[in-house]
């Protein structure tokens, strides 16, 4: 028995390459074993952008059946601050009277 391999798609209001990476898309479960693990690491960046959803779900399996529809949801927290620019020109205001 060789393994199962599952197809992985990734959605949601993240950007795969912009907010997180996954290395791979598939993910391989050694025979005899009933699953797996795999890494989504998060990018930092200077974007205030607020937190932000990785939807994983399962699109296809080799060798198996899938058992209902497995979907998992991660969050990435942003903690980065919204900066406000303040600019002040000078110039002459004209007084009424």
């Amino acid at each position: 028995m060789t393994g199962i391999v599952v197809t992985v798609d990734y959605t949601g209001t993240a950007t795969n390459g912009v907010d997180y990476t996954t290395g791979s898309v598939t993910v391989t479960i050694p025979a005899l074993n009933t699953g797996n693990t795999f890494t989504i690491n998060s990018l930092n960046d200077l974007l205030a952008e607020g937190n932000e959803i990785v939807t994983v779900s399962i699109s296809g399996v080799v060798n198996a059946t899938e058992y209902g529809t497995q979907v998992q949801n991660v969050t990435i927290l942003d903690d980065d601050a919204a900066q406000i620019l303040l600019e002040i020109s000078t110039g002459n205001i004209a007084e009424n009277g």
